[in-house]
C-alpha cells in the first residue's frame, strides 16, 4: 500500500503530537498513523456492511418499500441524470487508494472523533443507505473528523466524511442519512476524483492523462494535498451539490425515513450561521437557496408524503448523545 509523502502538513512537531494522540497510536510514524486508523475503520465497515444490508433490505421489506404500488417509491428508483464525470477511469481499488491517501490529509489537518458508539451508529446507518444506492456492492466508510465547520464530503472509494458540527445540527436519524445519503451520492457521482483530475492537470500538466495512483509518491501527495485544500475551501462543484442532493432525497424515500430529512438539516444549518452571522447578509446564501429547490422539486416529482420515519429517539440515544460538548 503507498503510504503518502506528506512534508508540510505533519513535518510540524505539534501538529504530529496532535495527529498521534487524535489516532491514539503513539509510536507509529504519523502517515502510518492515519493510514492504520483509516484502514481499521474501513475494515470494521467491510466486515459489517453485508450484514446491515441484508437487514435494511428486510426493514425495507417490512415497511412495503418493495411494493411498487407506492408511486414516490417506484419513481424514486428511477435513475436521477448526474452530471458527467471527467475523471479518467479509475479501477475500484484505484479509488481506495485515493480516498485512503484523502482521508489521511484531513485526518492530519483536522483531528479524528475517537469514539466507537458514533462510528458503529454511523457506519450501520450509510451501510444500510449504500444497500440501496446505484453502486450496492461498494462498501462505504464513515470517519468523523474533529471540526465545527458543517460539511460532509463524499470521497473516492466510499469513504464519507463527516464534521462534528454537521452531525450536532441533526435532530433525527432521518437528517443523518440524508447528509449521509448526499454523501454516498457524492462519492459515486465521483466528482471528487474529477477535482483531483483538474488538481493533477494544473501541477503536473505532462500526467494529466494518468490516474493520480499511477504517479510518483511525491507527485501523488502534491496532488492528494492540492485537492484536499480545493474541497475545504471550495467545496464540490454545484452541479455536483445538486445531482447528491436529489439523490440523497431519493435514498430517504426508498428506505421509508421522513423525506425531507436532508432539507430539514440544510434550514437549521442556515438558521445557525444567520444567527451566528449577527444580522450581516450571508455571502452564499444564493447557494442554500438553490439546495432548497432543489430538494423541493425532487419531492413534487417523486410525490413523496411530507412525513416518514424521522427515528429521532435512536438518533439522540446512540449517536448525540456521545457527541463532545461544543467549543466556542
Amino acid at each position: 500500500m503507498r503510504l503518502l509523502k506528506h512534508p508540510q502538513a505533519l513535518a510540524a512537531g505539534s501538529l504530529a503530537a496532535i495527529l498521534l494522540a487524535t489516532l491514539g497510536l503513539a509510536g507509529c510514524k504519523p502517515k502510518e498513523g492515519a493510514y492504520k486508523a483509516t484502514e481499521a475503520v474501513s475494515a470494521y465497515a467491510r466486515d459489517m456492511s453485508d450484514a446491515a444490508g441484508r437487514a435494511t433490505s428486510k426493514a425495507g421489506e417490512r415497511l412495503g418499500l418493495v411494493d411498487k404500488k407506492w408511486d414516490y417509491v417506484r419513481l424514486a428508483w428511477e435513475a436521477s441524470p448526474k452530471p458527467p464525470a471527467s475523471a479518467p477511469a479509475y479501477e475500484f481499488e484505484d479509488e481506495r487508494e485515493a480516498g485512503r491517501a484523502l482521508i489521511a490529509e484531513f485526518i492530519a489537518r483536522f483531528g479524528k472523533l475517537r469514539d466507537d458508539a458514533v462510528e458503529r451508529y454511523l457506519n450501520h446507518v450509510a451501510a444500510g443507505l449504500a444497500a440501496y444506492s446505484d453502486r450496492p456492492s461498494a462498501p462505504v466508510c464513515v470517519v468523523v473528523l474533529s471540526s465545527e465547520d458543517r460539511r460532509a464530503w463524499g470521497l473516492p472509494g466510499g469513504y464519507l466524511l463527516v464534521t462534528i458540527g454537521a452531525l450536532r445540527c441533526c435532530e433525527s436519524e432521518s437528517e443523518a442519512a440524508g447528509l449521509l445519503g448526499a454523501a454516498i451520492a457524492m462519492a459515486n457521482q465521483k466528482c471528487v476524483l474529477s477535482r483531483m483530475a483538474e488538481q493533477q492537470a494544473a501541477l503536473l500538466p505532462e500526467s494529466a492523462a494518468k490516474r493520480a495512483t499511477e504517479l510518483s509518491d511525491e507527485d501523488f501527495a502534491k496532488v492528494v494535498q492540492a485537492t484536499a485544500t480545493s474541497l475545504i475551501k471550495d467545496g464540490v462543484a454545484e452541479a455536483d451539490v445538486r445531482a447528491s442532493d436529489r439523490t440523497a432525497t431519493d435514498l430517504l424515500v426508498r428506505l421509508g425515513y421522513e423525506p425531507g430529512g436532508l432539507k430539514a438539516w440544510l434550514a437549521r444549518v442556515q438558521v445557525k450561521r444567520q444567527q451566528e452571522s449577527a444580522g450581516k447578509p450571508l455571502k452564499d446564501y444564493g447557494a442554500f437557496k438553490t439546495r432548497d429547490t432543489t430538494i423541493n422539486e425532487r419531492l413534487a416529482e417523486l410525490h413523496a408524503p411530507s412525513v416518514g420515519r424521522s427515528i429521532a429517539d435512536r438518533w439522540r440515544r446512540d449517536c448525540s448523545a456521545h457527541l463532545p460538548a461544543a467549543k466556542f
